[in-house]
Protein backbone atom coordinates (compact mmCIF):
# COMPACT_ATOMS: atom_id res chain seq x y z
CA UNK A 1 0.00 0.00 0.00
CA UNK A 2 1.24 3.58 -0.45
CA UNK A 3 2.31 5.61 2.86
CA UNK A 4 1.63 9.59 2.96
CA UNK A 5 4.39 11.41 4.83
CA UNK A 6 2.53 13.84 6.89
CA UNK A 7 -0.41 13.14 5.41
CA UNK A 8 0.26 15.34 2.30
CA UNK A 9 0.59 14.88 -0.93
CA UNK A 10 3.02 16.37 -4.00
CA UNK A 11 5.42 15.32 -6.36
CA UNK A 12 6.90 11.73 -4.98
CA UNK A 13 10.12 12.03 -5.29
CA UNK A 14 10.99 10.96 -9.21
CA UNK A 15 7.43 9.67 -9.62
CA UNK A 16 4.53 12.42 -10.40
CA UNK A 17 1.61 12.11 -8.22
CA UNK A 18 -1.82 11.60 -9.12
CA UNK A 19 -4.53 12.27 -6.80
CA UNK A 20 -7.59 10.39 -7.69
CA UNK A 21 -10.90 11.21 -6.01
CA UNK A 22 -13.45 8.59 -6.79
CA UNK A 23 -16.19 7.53 -4.29
CA UNK A 24 -16.75 4.33 -6.22
CA UNK A 25 -14.22 2.14 -4.23
CA UNK A 26 -13.84 -0.56 -6.71
CA UNK A 27 -13.00 2.54 -9.20
CA UNK A 28 -10.80 4.15 -7.25
CA UNK A 29 -8.63 0.69 -6.50
CA UNK A 30 -8.52 0.51 -9.99
CA UNK A 31 -7.37 3.72 -11.16
CA UNK A 32 -4.63 3.79 -8.58
CA UNK A 33 -3.54 0.11 -9.03
CA UNK A 34 -2.79 1.25 -12.88
CA UNK A 35 -1.24 4.23 -12.39
CA UNK A 36 0.70 2.93 -9.83
CA UNK A 37 1.73 0.25 -12.33
CA UNK A 38 2.44 2.80 -14.89
CA UNK A 39 4.57 5.18 -13.19
CA UNK A 40 2.76 7.41 -10.96
CA UNK A 41 2.17 7.98 -7.39
CA UNK A 42 -1.33 7.45 -7.16
CA UNK A 43 -3.37 8.56 -3.96
CA UNK A 44 -7.20 7.71 -3.83
CA UNK A 45 -10.26 9.68 -1.71
CA UNK A 46 -13.55 9.15 -1.82
CA UNK A 47 -14.79 12.43 -1.23
CA UNK A 48 -13.92 16.75 -2.06
CA UNK A 49 -13.63 17.28 1.77
CA UNK A 50 -11.31 14.28 1.90
CA UNK A 51 -9.02 15.67 -1.13
CA UNK A 52 -8.71 18.77 0.38
CA UNK A 53 -7.78 17.26 3.52
CA UNK A 54 -4.49 15.82 1.88
CA UNK A 55 -3.69 19.33 0.14
CA UNK A 56 0.01 20.78 0.84
CA UNK A 57 0.20 23.99 -1.16
CA UNK A 58 3.85 23.43 -1.36
CA UNK A 59 3.66 19.95 -2.71
CA UNK A 60 0.29 19.52 -4.82
CA UNK A 61 -0.49 16.59 -6.71
CA UNK A 62 0.30 16.80 -10.59
CA UNK A 63 -3.03 15.78 -11.51
CA UNK A 64 -6.55 14.94 -10.12
CA UNK A 65 -8.68 12.79 -11.36
CA UNK A 66 -12.01 13.85 -10.40
CA UNK A 67 -15.30 12.32 -10.43
CA UNK A 68 -18.43 14.12 -11.17
CA UNK A 69 -20.73 12.56 -8.54
CA UNK A 70 -19.08 12.50 -5.51
CA UNK A 71 -20.97 12.79 -1.79
CA UNK A 72 -21.59 16.19 -0.60
CA UNK A 73 -19.68 18.81 -3.32
CA UNK A 74 -19.83 17.33 -6.87
CA UNK A 75 -16.84 17.11 -9.04
CA UNK A 76 -16.97 20.35 -10.81
CA UNK A 77 -17.76 22.53 -7.24
CA UNK A 78 -14.30 20.69 -6.00
CA UNK A 79 -12.64 22.34 -9.19
CA UNK A 80 -13.79 25.59 -8.64
CA UNK A 81 -13.22 25.26 -4.91
CA UNK A 82 -9.41 24.04 -5.56
CA UNK A 83 -8.62 27.43 -8.07
CA UNK A 84 -9.56 29.80 -5.86
CA UNK A 85 -7.53 28.33 -3.65
CA UNK A 86 -4.75 28.65 -6.12
CA UNK A 87 -4.27 24.94 -6.39
CA UNK A 88 -2.42 24.64 -10.06
CA UNK A 89 -2.79 20.87 -10.25
CA UNK A 90 -3.95 19.52 -13.84
CA UNK A 91 -7.33 18.02 -13.62
CA UNK A 92 -9.19 15.51 -15.17
CA UNK A 93 -13.57 15.04 -14.52
CA UNK A 94 -14.40 11.65 -15.30
CA UNK A 95 -18.21 10.50 -15.06
CA UNK A 96 -21.04 8.53 -16.24
CA UNK A 97 -23.31 11.03 -16.30
CA UNK A 98 -24.88 11.44 -19.94
CA UNK A 99 -25.52 15.13 -19.31
CA UNK A 100 -24.44 16.97 -22.85
CA UNK A 101 -23.30 20.08 -21.07
CA UNK A 102 -20.66 18.59 -18.72
CA UNK A 103 -17.80 18.48 -21.11
CA UNK A 104 -18.58 22.02 -21.73
CA UNK A 105 -18.79 23.33 -18.53
CA UNK A 106 -15.67 20.74 -17.54
CA UNK A 107 -13.47 22.76 -20.29
CA UNK A 108 -14.42 25.91 -18.87
CA UNK A 109 -13.58 25.11 -15.20
CA UNK A 110 -10.10 25.04 -17.15
CA UNK A 111 -9.85 21.18 -16.95
CA UNK A 112 -7.29 19.66 -19.26
CA UNK A 113 -9.78 16.74 -20.15
CA UNK A 114 -13.31 15.17 -19.51
CA UNK A 115 -13.50 11.33 -20.03
CA UNK A 116 -16.60 9.45 -19.74
CA UNK A 117 -17.39 6.17 -17.66
CA UNK A 118 -16.20 3.32 -18.23
CA UNK A 119 -12.97 4.45 -18.41
CA UNK A 120 -10.68 3.59 -21.25
CA UNK A 121 -7.26 3.64 -19.41
CA UNK A 122 -5.12 3.09 -22.99
CA UNK A 123 -6.89 6.74 -23.70
CA UNK A 124 -6.01 8.07 -19.51
CA UNK A 125 -2.47 6.88 -20.12
CA UNK A 126 -1.94 9.11 -23.49
CA UNK A 127 -3.57 11.83 -21.77
CA UNK A 128 -1.49 11.96 -18.78
CA UNK A 129 1.36 11.13 -21.25
CA UNK A 130 0.23 14.48 -23.88
CA UNK A 131 0.65 16.49 -21.07
CA UNK A 132 4.36 16.30 -21.02
CA UNK A 133 4.52 14.51 -17.61
CA UNK A 134 7.86 12.68 -16.20
CA UNK A 135 6.81 8.68 -16.59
Amino acid sequence: MLELMANTIGTGGERPTVLVVEDELISQRALVRLLSENGYLAIGVSSAEEAMAKFSKSSPPVVILIDFNLPGMNGLELIEVLRRKGVGSRMVLITASGDEDLPGQALKAGLIHYLRKPLNFVQLLTILAEKDLPN
